[in-house]
């Protein structure tokens, strides 16, 4: 079994590493009951820098299972002139787990799973809805979180 260790660094990053870190001055070691209270928000504030309402999240399939009711699936997001997969912060706002493989498991079928990943991603950034309208929806502006991020499929 893999021994995990929990960081805050001086600049408040949160990381759970597999391997001893390298700490430098201002770097803490923390409890996992600290990471785990702490991850979400530091994933959640380094994702509102990349990600901001109307912007476009980018789905790929990785997996279908034999049975069809489990994907796995990255999130990408076009960044400074190239692409970048978001997977690790997502996955830890959002509270679903990454494959060992790579991508997001997400459980269900007979929608689009793509969508509900970015859609559950939107509701997580924005719990209270954006500041302002970023769409109409039924004709009504719409602040809604979980529509405030446009999704397609790579």
């Amino acid at each position: 079994m893999t021994t995990a260790h929990y960081i805050r660094t001086a600049s408040g990053e949160v990381h759970a590493l597999t391997f001893k870190p390298y700490m430098q001055a201002g770097d803490e070691i923390i409890s996992k009951a600290e990471f785990n209270r702490d991850r979400p928000a530091y994933c959640r504030a380094e994702l509102l820098k990349l990600i901001a309402p109307g912007a476009t999240v980018y789905a790929q399939l990785r997996h279908v299972s034999a049975s069809g009711m489990q994907r796995r699936i990255s999130l990408h997001i076009v960044h400074d002139g190239g692409i970048r997969c978001i997977d690790t912060l997502a996955a830890d706002l959002m509270g679903d787990k990454i494959h060992k493989d790579g991508g997001i498991t997400v459980k269900g079928c007979g929608m689009d799973m793509g969508f509900h990943l970015v859609y559950c991603l939107g509701a997580a950034l924005w719990p209270e809805g954006t500041p302002e309208p970023h769409s109409t929806r039924n004709g009504v502006a719409d602040s809604a979180g979980g529509y405030a991020i446009r999704h397609e499929w790579l």
